[in-house]
């Protein structure tokens, strides 16, 4: 049964890599809805070439009502998110904040510190009848459909931002989570010469994070010479996960020694707490030691500068995947396009768009003060384009 899990795991995240792989980067270089959709339309996981079954008569494109369209161009858009103590997150909620104020749309931020006050926040939000409601990175996103169902049945659109697809929501703008795993441990593998013992780390009720870990750890399998020795699920420390994190990963390097070799983080919040633990305990890990993340930005890249422990980071798009989130709220509740038409950005309803990053070293960590955006192969010097927007993110110490 093993051996067979391993299989199918392998299959689906060779299956995405080659998707991924024939479609490109997932940038554009057009502020246009048009432009931006055929890029995306051709990097989308379905690949299908259905069309939309509605007219862009205001009917239903799916089960659920359709979503309001402005009639003067302005929106009200939400941004439903977890309290922000992650950089990643910080970065798309300001590229939030900048789309709206570039489309001239009101912007609400609406945080969660708890999955209990979800449903309360969301209801409230559905009474307030706004115009769309983003999901960022969602804890059991499947136990929280029959709300999405009531705000899209009341005409309120319903987003996802790296995030997950269930019934309801319209789309989802994310990099391929598995085979960004990948690139990651083969570079990781390469570097170690395909041996040692590894600790890990993850948020195991958020579906891109098993995307992440899981695939790595069948690599782990079928390496003769690679182990996994322990997984730390950080939300089982409660709102701390930070120290939660940090706390386990001594006490695994205390029961490991010297047999544990590396260190590798669904995200780069629950790997950089490992590489603290690292240093102020270095008698307990080999001189070689490594930690790797998930995410990239400031205060990975700053960690990789230093020369300590923390050595790898992939970097995500995240500006991206925020953009693509909002040419699609145009296209659909602007523009009154609907799934599937021409110049809309998605194909199908609940069509996620990728957008690919790189794996990050001390060979090739950006340069402070560098525009975010100028990391992805995606960036010209376009002053026009939508990623050299004013108040775009910049890399700092």
């Amino acid at each position: 049964m093993k051996k067979k899990f391993v299989g199918i795991l392998l299959c689906v995240t060779m299956t995405v890599a080659m998707i991924a792989g024939c479609s490109g980067s997932g940038g554009s270089s057009s502020t246009g809805s048009s432009e931006s959709g055929d890029t995306a339309a051709e990097e989308s996981s379905s690949g299908t070439e259905e069309t939309s079954a509605a007219a862009s008569d205001g009917s239903s494109f799916d089960e659920f009502t359709r979503p309001v369209i402005s009639e003067d161009g302005t929106l009200t858009v939400v941004n439903l998110h977890t309290k922000p103590e992650v950089e990643s997150q910080n970065r798309s909620i300001m590229q939030c904040e900048l789309e709206c104020k570039m489309r001239g749309w009101e912007y609400r931020d609406v945080v969660w510190e708890s999955d209990t006050e979800w449903a309360d926040l969301f209801q409230n939000l559905i009474n307030q009848g706004v115009d769309a409601i983003i999901l960022s990175s969602t804890e059991s996103m499947e136990a929280k459909v029959d709300l999405i169902a009531e705000a899209r049945n009341a005409g309120i659109g319903v987003y996802s931002n790296d995030n997950q697809v269930v019934p309801g929501v319209i789309m989802n703008s994310t990099m391929p989570n598995g085979t960004a795993a990948m690139e990651l441990i083969y570079q990781i593998g390469n570097d170690v010469g395909w041996e040692g013992a590894f600790g890990f780390s993850t948020m195991a009720s958020i579906q891109v994070h098993n995307e992440r870990i899981l695939p790595i750890q069948s690599i782990c399998e079928i390496y003769t010479n690679l182990s996994v020795l322990d997984t730390v699920d950080s939300l089982a420390g409660g709102t701390d996960q930070a120290t939660y994190v940090g706390d386990s990963a001594k006490a695994l390097m205390q029961q490991y020694g010297q047999e544990m070799t590396g260190w590798i983080g669904s995200c780069d919040y629950i790997a950089m707490p490992v590489a603290e633990a690292a240093s102020q305990n270095p008698d307990l890990v080999p001189e070689d030691f490594f930690v790797a993340g998930i995410d990239g930005g400031s205060d990975a890249w700053s960690y990789i500068r230093s020369g300590g422990y923390f050595k790898y980071s992939y970097a995500q798009p995240f500006e991206m995947f925020v953009h693509k989130v909002f040419e699609c709220i145009e296209d659909i509740q602007v523009d009154g396009l609907n799934p599937g038409d021409e110049g809309c950005i998605i194909s199908a309803p609940g069509e996620v768009l990728y957008s690919e990053g790189m794996v990050v070293t001390q060979e090739n960590v950006p340069d402070v003060g560098a525009n975010i955006n100028s990391v992805f192969d995606y960036y010209d010097d376009d002053p026009d384009a939508w990623y050299n927007w004013e108040g775009t993110y910049e890399i700092t110490e």
